[in-house]
């Protein structure tokens, strides 16, 4: 008797299906893990003079693909704002719920059954986050082309603006959510707003080729010399979940105590 290859993979996509399920007991479908945590991120980027001479970059729309695919992989909400003479100024905001979650299952005709309902939910979870994500690189574009003219730099605006931010409760989300502020500045204070401490608890980390921290030194912040690294650890920490928060700040404070011991 001849089987047909469609046979043959039907049953090889079956056999798959059952041995990636081998981990639950009751043969019902389950969803498969989401490997990060949702992530906030305010994003500020410095527009002053200061940055043409201690080298801060300035970033194009297409540099904020890697922090969208954070958001889009993980879920979560990205705002993006300029530090200029007035920083205290509404963000631009992406928010993306997580994708569906695949289901699995022991009994692999229950994972069939269960396949046509995520792939619809997958279908419009793809074409709203496209649509949300379109609009929000249109809105940055014209945030970030606009000219500058600002005559000095309100670091603390920033500050209090991308806070506000952060510090917001989510009930979808809720403590699951991680929170961080990556300020592309060279920190240079020197109009505006009185310092202000981050009550939201979010990490912080600057990014210039000067080494540079200026007003931002206060709040301790991680040091970076390029975005792209800068995002690079942003998306390792939500990979991991809040647990790498943790280590991070442990680490952090392990290295201040050396310090203040020599």
């Amino acid at each position: 008797m001849r089987i047909s290859s469609l046979t043959i993979l039907a049953v090889e996509g079956l056999l798959i299906l059952g041995s990636c399920g081998r981990q639950h007991n009751d043969g019902g479908p389950k969803a498969v893990g989401i490997s990060c945590a949702p992530v906030r991120i305010a994003l500020l980027l410095d527009q002053t003079d200061s940055t043409n001479w201690t080298r801060t970059p300035q970033l194009r729309p297409d540099d904020l693909d890697p922090l969208i695919e954070v958001i889009k992989r993980c879920g979560g909400e990205l705002g993006l704002g300029l530090i200029r003479d007035q920083s205290n100024r509404p963000l631009v905001r992406l928010r993306l719920e997580r994708p569906p979650e695949a289901p699995m299952a022991v009994n692999p005709l229950r994972a069939l059954k269960a396949r046509p309902a995520y792939e619809q939910s997958r279908a419009q979870w793809l074409a709203e986050s496209a649509e949300q994500i379109r609009r929000f690189q249109g809105a940055a574009r014209v945030l970030l082309e606009r000219p500058s003219h600002a005559r000095c730099t309100d670091v603390w605006g920033a500050v209090l603006r991308a806070d506000l931010f952060l510090a917001e409760e989510d009930p979808v989300w809720g403590p699951e959510l991680s929170r961080w502020a990556v300020f592309v500045t060279d920190g240079q204070h020197n109009c505006g707003t009185a310092p202000v401490a981050m009550p939201s608890g979010a990490r912080l980390a600057v990014v210039n080729g000067s080494a540079s921290l200026g007003a931002l030194s206060r709040l301790n912040p991680l040091r970076f010399e390029s975005p792209e690294a800068a995002f690079r650890f942003v998306e390792a920490s939500a990979s991991r979940g809040k647990d790498s928060l943790k280590a991070v700040r442990f680490s952090q404070q392990e290295t201040s105590d050396a310090r203040s011991h020599h």
